[in-house]
């Protein structure tokens, strides 16, 4: 598997923020959304120890990413997908086919997001969930935006406690929120993770692409999490293009920019 390189910043943006959990053995990684299958693709070979699952509800997408993009990945029926973390993980730990365990690609799964963390097993699994889910208008699907149906919930409780994180790639714009559907959209987004039990939130923007937002949210405040503060930091140094906002519980739904 060639290291397929990132071209767009807000994908950089949501690699960069995974770097507190590199270093952690057994790492899971939720991706709700195939796109091109670029960010699962990278993490899973860069760093062999995490372990990369993406759900895709589009059986085209899986299989454009497969014929024409050239990725690779391991499909797995969704009842068995918990399964083959706790076996990966058993190799991992007790050095078993460790060289065979760094080659093997991420797993897929081609069903609703929505519907595959419905089930028991996804309570406290994973360490991080990347949501990068578009339809074909280019819209967060609506079953994933609606409150009353919880995903985003379902996202914060699928986390692992404490220091869980969910990272978003959304639409942003800098109208008001009652002259932009994009904007509306995020701050209902950001309303529903707070609801759903996420203590602390970092925005980023990336100078020349103020078109999408990367929202980074966690079960825990952020303040206390050096490892996290640490990376941004060096986020900040290395690409000066980069703004984040650390923004206070008090202001964690604000319908306005901060």
């Amino acid at each position: 598997l060639k290291c397929t390189p990132i071209w767009y910043w807000y994908s950089r943006v949501s690699f960069l923020l995974t770097s507190p959990l590199k270093a952690e053995a057994e790492a899971r990684v939720l991706c709700v959304g195939l796109g091109a299958g670029t960010l699962p693709a990278f993490l899973r070979h860069a760093f062999p120890s995490l372990d990369v699952l993406c759900v895709e509800i589009e059986r085209d997408v899986a299989d454009a990413a497969a014929n024409f993009m050239g990725v690779k990945f391991e499909e797995v029926a969704s009842e068995d997908a918990h399964d083959a973390f706790n076996e990966a993980a058993v190799n991992q730990s007790s050095g078993g086919d460790g060289p065979m365990l760094e080659k093997t690609p991420f797993r897929l799964v081609v069903e609703d997001a929505a519907e595959f963390l419905e089930r028991d097993e996804c309570v406290g699994a994973f360490d991080l969930v990347l949501l990068d889910a578009y339809d074909g208008a280019g819209r967060v699907p609506a079953h994933l935006r609606d409150a009353n149906l919880g995903f985003v919930g379902k996202l914060v409780r699928s986390l692992r406690s404490p220091g869980g994180f969910v990272v978003a790639n959304l639409w942003n714009s800098e109208d008001r929120v009652e002259f932009s559907r994009e904007r509306r959209e995020l701050e209902e987004f950001r309303a529903q993770l707070s609801t759903a039990g996420a203590r602390s939130r970092v925005d980023v923007k990336v100078r020349g692409q103020e078109g999408n937002v990367v929202v980074l949210a966690s079960t825990e405040k952020m303040g206390g999490n050096e490892a996290l503060l640490t990376s941004l930091r060096g986020v900040l140094e290395a690409h000066p293009g980069i703004a984040t906002s650390l923004v206070p519980p008090e202001h964690f739904a604000a319908s306005e920019p901060y």
